[in-house]
């Protein structure tokens, strides 16, 4: 069996952790592996990449920017809408085949942003 390593950014500003008021996480990147190990090797089996549009905050702030290295230029010119990236990155998941792991919970921003902009939370990753 594979398995898939994610990771998000997501939208931020420096004071967020005061739960600023404007502030939604809004993904701007999923990024993640696709490995298969046995009981000796790990092996990376692919790779996946893609930046997102925010919609409620399309302007990255010089906090997220200066973090992460993502560009408003990244996200305006190669962001695709979340559900673009989900659909992508659900079928670089093999449609569910291959279980899904994060560090922390990013699944629930990912449920947090369907909701946000009215999609429908992608089944795959129902099982994460």
């Amino acid at each position: 069996m594979n398995y898939v390593i994610f990771d998000l950014e997501y939208t931020a500003w420096e004071g967020m952790e005061r739960r600023l008021k404007f502030a939604e996480r809004e993904v701007i990147q999923i990024g993640a592996i696709k490995i298969n190990f046995d009981d000796i090797d790990i092996n990376i089996i692919s790779t996946f990449q893609e930046f997102v549009k925010p919609t409620v905050n399309p302007q990255l702030s010089d906090y997220i920017i200066n973090l992460t290295g993502i560009t408003q230029q990244n996200v305006e010119e190669q962001g695709l809408t979340l559900l673009e990236a989900l659909n992508k990155f659900e079928i670089f998941c093999s449609y569910g085949k291959n279980k899904t792991f994060s560090w922390g919970d990013d699944s629930r921003t990912i449920k947090k942003n369907t909701e946000l902009i009215g999609i429908e939370f992608p089944s795959f990753l129902t099982q994460h």
